[in-house]
């Protein structure tokens, strides 16, 4: 969808559109849930940040090139643009595995990789899991379709020592840093006919969760502000908009 014959404004926009994001993941750690988001774009960013602080903000990456189309594509580009800002922001990006590490690398100049440990689970959890797949089995339930339950954090991400976390695609770990989400749209809610059963439910789990717990909330349009405060009853408050440019500068001229 994306040409080389977009307007020549086209990349000071896009760049426009990272600062934005990038002052909205800046302050984002500065308020506590439900209340002074309505100073995102008000005041100074030194003085809600309380001095000469420099934060240090997390970047989930949960996605691979060449299989989560369009969010890979915004994700890459953002990456590479908050390369490129002259603040004292310092980027983590949390990836999954080497392949992300690989394919990112190359953009991200001022940013540092930490891979992702495998959890090493709840053992009572687990336990609790085992007993609700018996009584399924016993039941006649096949299992095989449940409710999805929202990841929460065991305690690595906290150990990083972050001062806000970015969660820029659909997924979603719950934890105790302040946290910036990106749901993109609510499709799954308007066209449920082309999701089955497993994704409606996880998409429905995680965005809610997401929403209603984040400190504050990224898209890309009025039309979706909209639909996440009504769909999700958000302060309108905490969910800003910031439209995507086209990311022309990623792609070679024709």
């Amino acid at each position: 969808p994306y040409s080389s014959k977009l307007p020549v404004s086209t990349n000071t926009e896009f760049q426009e559109t990272v600062h934005k994001r990038a002052t909205c993941i800046r302050l984002a750690c500065c308020a506590p849930i439900g209340d002074a988001h309505q100073h995102i774009w008000t005041g100074s960013i030194q003085s809600l940040q309380g001095g000469d602080r420099i934060l240090k903000v997390g970047i989930i990456v949960d996605v691979e090139p060449g299989i989560h189309g369009g969010i890979a594509t915004a994700l890459r580009s953002l990456i590479t643009a908050l390369g490129k800002l002259d603040g004292p922001e310092t980027y983590v990006l949390i990836v999954e595995n080497q392949n992300q590490v690989d394919w990112l690398s190359p953009l991200a100049a001022n940013q540092r990789f930490e891979m992702r440990p495998v959890s090493s689970g709840n053992p009572v959890r687990d336990v609790l899991r085992g007993v609700k797949g018996w009584a399924n089995k016993a039941l006649g339930r096949d299992g095989k379709v449940g409710w999805p339950q929202v990841p929460i954090s065991d305690g690595w991400l906290e150990s990083l020592g972050l001062d806000v976390l970015h969660q820029p695609t659909q997924g979603f770990i719950y934890c105790a840093i302040p946290t910036v989400y990106n749901p993109h749209d609510l499709q799954h809610l308007h066209y449920p006919q082309f999701f089955d059963l497993s994704d409606l439910t996880w998409r429905e789990t995680i965005y809610r969760a997401a929403c209603r717990t984040s400190h504050a909330i990224i898209v890309n349009s009025q039309w979706i502000k909209d639909d996440v405060v009504a769909q999700f009853g958000v302060s309108p408050d905490k969910v800003q908009i910031i439209p995507e440019a086209a990311p022309t500068q990623l792609l070679a001229e024709v």
